[in-house]
């Protein structure tokens, strides 16, 4: 997954509060203790449910005029509607909530975050 936004619209921003987002992926309940959640377009990628991912630093790749993209980052879907519509390729796949912290770093176009931390809090 990668996040595009607008030179114009897309600006880097720090959470005032906690904002709640939206991931598509997998269920992985082996474990009753640690369950884990695969993101269903990175594979290679798990969560821990309420345990908060390491810092990633945010790089903007400027190839376009009037767009960047954002490859690295923690991506999400600002709304229940949209992952549903996106996920509707994954017929087993779970839209399981998440929590962009207070003082995060994040952009944000029209239906999506990235950030530089995420919380999986769970359904």
């Amino acid at each position: 997954m990668c996040f595009t936004g607008s030179i114009f619209l897309s600006k880097k921003k720090i959470a005032k509060e906690d904002i709640i987002c939206y991931k598509c992926g997998y269920i992985d309940a082996h474990d009753e203790k640690f369950p884990k959640f695969n993101p269903a377009f990175y594979t290679d990628y798990f969560y821990l449910k309420d345990y908060l991912q390491p810092k990633l630093y945010l790089e903007k790749d400027k190839r376009f005029l009037f767009w960047f993209n954002i490859d690295k980052g923690y991506h999400s879907f600002k709304h229940f509607k949209n992952p549903l519509t996106q996920c509707v390729i994954f017929s087993e796949a779970n839209i399981e909530k998440f929590i962009i912290p207070k003082g995060s770093i994040y952009y944000e176009n029209r239906t999506d975050y990235v950030s530089n931390t995420i919380k999986w809090v769970g359904n």
